[in-house]
């Protein structure tokens, strides 16, 4: 048990050290995409697309997303201590694009939350603390300690609307078909982003 709490101290400092903020992430993805070669295999053409993709899909909801008028209050009223919410992300990651921009307009609306991202890939140590149901999957938001850096909770790949909703449309259509990825488009386009608000500031309460 205290060895696995060393691995856990080493790993989060190591994630946190490496760390970008937001704007950097973004900044990341472009200059990717601005300078990256012609993808040489169909996965890293599909890759590419995705990124590109949700790079446009992020630069929207930074202009269109809203605050609950209660997330609002409780992030500037009701927060116990000041906290990390340190975020697994890559760029062809769809839900990651949701989630993201709901994060860093929650942080900025509250001194007590700093919002930093890592990319999956680069923390693999990181990523197989943090595993949902022994899979990789992401966004997976781990609130730490801003203090002590001791991990409280963590949350995601996504909302439990958008869970029930892709577990539904999977078993409609035998998988994940492009069917599945629209109806889940669907709902975070009709949510816009209210639940991860409400989910993420249950968790920033709690901890």
């Amino acid at each position: 048990m205290f060895f696995e709490f060393i691995i856990m101290n080493y790993t989060i400092q190591k994630s946190l050290s490496e760390a970008v903020t937001y704007e950097v992430y973004l900044q990341t993805l472009s200059h990717y995409l601005d300078t990256a070669n012609t993808p040489a295999h169909p996965e890293e053409e599909m890759l590419f697309h995705y990124t590109q993709l949700n790079v446009k899909r992020m630069q929207r909801l930074n202009k269109t997303l809203s605050l609950l008028p209660e997330v609002e209050t409780d992030l500037k009223e009701a927060l116990k201590r000041p906290l990390i919410a340190l975020v697994l992300s890559e760029g062809w990651c769809g839900d990651a694009a949701q989630v993201l921009p709901v994060l860093h307009l929650m942080a900025s609306a509250s001194t007590a939350v700093e919002f930093k991202v890592v990319f999956r890939d680069q923390q693999e140590d990181l990523m197989d603390l943090f595993l949902t149901n022994g899979a990789k999957s992401i966004p997976k938001v781990i609130l730490i300690d801003a203090a002590t850096e001791e991990v409280l909770a963590h949350w995601g790949p996504r909302p439990q609307g958008a869970t029930a909703t892709v577990a539904r449309l999977k078993e409609q259509y035998g998988g994940i078909t492009e069917e599945v990825k629209i109806g889940l488009q669907q709902w975070y386009n009709e949510d816009k982003g209210h639940e991860i608000q409400r989910e993420l500031g249950a968790l920033f309460q709690n901890a």
